[in-house]
């Protein structure tokens, strides 16, 4: 089963048709789906959550720029807003997302500059460390963790291979890759720097083989022979260790993550059998109203 967390509220002021004044909106457990009529505010609330977590495409949020944003008022309906700001309180509870922290609040906030300000907590941090943060629950600004409307039949539509690139987008599954690359780059490093530690550790044998052989300073030999047998392999179990640690934990996540992959992609199974059934039930509603209407035509003419 795919891990989720939970938006437990999300608080908002100055956000676009939201209006300069603070509106909290409660989600439950389970909640996945925001419905209503056209002009109800449903994708503001999907612009606000991005916004929340990081987006930096303004247009992607259906705004020119991030100042656009900002709540103005038209035709007197409230005072315009100096800025807005967003801030989502997320279940912790299990820990899933690394803060000490039952509830971890993310806040962000613009002004008409397009100069914004992140928090953790109350406390102000880079996008980065929230970025890296969410990108530890799986949630991504730019990923698919939230779909709008218009974009749902265009996922269904998708071939396979774009289906498993989104569900690994989905299940984070690039940023782990990136990890093992960089883990690699690491082992590569250490390696590198193994074997000229080695080197220098020849070095310093051939001076003792020298030593040893013109009979001089036998105990300083053999004192330094024992030293460098010990470092050595102490520097090697030391560097294998933390390397191969590193990628076993790096593949231990990837295993998991493409465990997940595998549950979406049954559940997108599914999926695809219930659009072709319906596909199929319409084509016979057709053919039942085509029916009719050749029966209404029939007793008209006569």
């Amino acid at each position: 089963m795919v891990a989720t967390v939970h938006i437990k509220k999300i608080v908002i002021r100055g956000f676009k048709s939201f209006g300069n004044r603070k509106v909290t909106v409660n989600f439950s457990k389970g909640f996945v789906v925001v419905v209503g009529p056209n002009g109800s505010g449903k994708s503001n609330l999907l612009d606000a959550i991005r916004f929340g977590i990081g987006m930096l495409s303004a247009k992607s949020m259906r705004a020119g720029s991030f100042s656009d944003l900002i709540f103005y008022s038209k035709g007197g309906g409230g005072k315009a807003a100096k800025y807005a700001t967003v801030s989502l309180y997320l279940d912790n509870v299990d820990r899933r997302i690394p803060v000490d922290a039952d509830t971890v609040v993310i806040t962000r906030q613009i002004d008409l500059d397009g100069k914004g300000v992140y928090r953790l907590n109350g406390r102000v941090v880079s996008r980065s460390q929230i970025v890296d943060l969410l990108e530890a629950a799986g949630i991504s600004p730019d990923g698919y963790n939230m779909i709008p409307q218009g974009e749902i039949l265009e996922v269904i539509r998708k071939g396979p291979v774009e289906i498993r690139r989104l569900f690994e987008d989905i299940a984070g599954i690039a940023s782990f890759d990136e990890k093992k690359e960089k883990a690699q780059k690491e082992l590569e490093v250490a390696e590198q720097n193994l074997r000229e530690n080695l080197a220098q550790v020849r070095e310093v044998q051939s001076i003792v083989e020298r030593l040893a052989r013109e009979r001089e300073g036998a105990l300083k030999y053999k004192q330094l022979d024992e030293e460098i047998r010990a470092l050595r392999a102490k520097f090697c179990l030391a560097q294998l260790k933390r390397e191969s640690e590193k990628l076993r934990r790096v593949m231990e996540e990837i295993n998991e993550k493409r465990e997940k992959i595998r549950v979406l992609q049954n559940k997108m199974g599914d999926l695809q059998d219930r659009k072709q059934k319906a596909v199929e039930d319409a084509r016979l509603l057709d053919a039942e109203i085509a029916l009719v209407e050749e029966n209404i035509r029939n007793l008209v003419s006569e």
